[in-house]
């Protein structure tokens, strides 16, 4: 369930960071990418979650000579991340109440 809920809400967490970028928002990157950490901190994928930690800390510097790069590479870092999900969630598919 965990997994699906990242999954799901990876995409509009990106497109908020983006719009935080675009914006030169620095609160709303420093939180997204905060709460976006956070959730990859459940599955230990440390390249991610530094990729996260770098653009919460630059949201919260408001600096953003960088904060492209930082999406990007986040960007990567969770294609990677949700391959291995997906795969995990393949090979545990749900179980149903009727099931326990």
């Amino acid at each position: 369930q965990v997994v699906r809920l990242f999954i799901e809400k990876c995409p509009e967490q990106l497109a908020t960071i983006r719009e935080a970028i675009e914006q030169q928002d620095g609160e709303l990157l420093r939180q997204t990418a905060h709460s976006i950490k956070g959730a990859i901190g459940n599955f230990t994928d440390r390249a991610a979650f530094e990729a996260a930690r770098h653009l919460e800390q630059l949201g919260r510097d408001s600096d953003f000579s960088l904060a492209l790069d930082g999406l990007f590479r986040l960007e990567q870092e969770l294609q990677e991340l949700k391959s291995a999900l997906n795969a995990l969630v393949c090979y545990f598919p749900e179980q149903t109440s009727s099931e326990s």
